[in-house]
């Protein structure tokens, strides 16, 4: 594993709850693993996308709308 070890202990419980709960991530966690990702792996994409929508809302200053980048159409 590479990186800053405190860094990670830090970022690691919220993937963890949202692959459980939030309804715009849990989706995604089960599209990683049904790829076949190792669990953790598709966590660590988890984290990414969290940490990604966290940029977009500070940079564009607008609250979260899981609607606005969705690929599929309601």
């Amino acid at each position: 594993m590479a990186g800053n070890t405190r860094l990670r202990t830090i970022l690691n419980p919220p993937p963890m709850n949202a692959v459980r709960f939030d309804p715009v991530l849990k989706p995604f966690d089960a599209r990683q693993v049904a790829a076949g990702k190792p669990k953790m792996a598709a966590v660590g994409a988890c984290l990414r996308k969290l940490l990604m929508i966290a940029y977009g809302v500070l940079k564009s200053r607008t609250p979260f709308d899981p609607a606005k980048g969705s690929k599929i159409t309601p």
